[in-house]
């Protein structure tokens, strides 16, 4: 992860924009309750619809196994969806799964 400095101007007193990046240990995250996440929806069996990447809230972590498995209240253009198990996927992103949003 990067931050960056914000050292106040000598001349002005007044805060500099960010310029210098200061490079930080990446920490693990962990869900929790009210964090938000991205669920990659499922699209159509025809393809007619991409798998989409939606907005969603945790409602639940499931604990006693090895992956990382939440109930998730997905944030669709058209309404709400409630899958009661959702498994963590960072690395491909697979339709049906969740991961952090992306870092911009």
């Amino acid at each position: 992860m990067t931050l960056y400095n914000n050292n106040p101007t000598p001349a002005s007193g007044e805060p500099e924009w960010p310029t210098q990046p200061v490079q930080t240990q990446e920490r693990k995250q962990i869900p929790t309750v009210g964090r938000i996440v991205h669920y990659v929806s499922y699209g159509t069996p025809g393809g007619e619809y991409a798998p989409q990447h939606r907005a969603a809230i945790v409602t639940g972590v499931h604990t006693g196994s090895r992956d990382i498995i939440v109930s998730l209240c997905v944030l669709n253009p058209t309404g709400v969806f409630f899958p009661p198990t959702v498994a963590q996927d960072e690395k491909e992103k697979r339709p049906g799964t969740w991961h952090w949003p992306e870092r911009v």
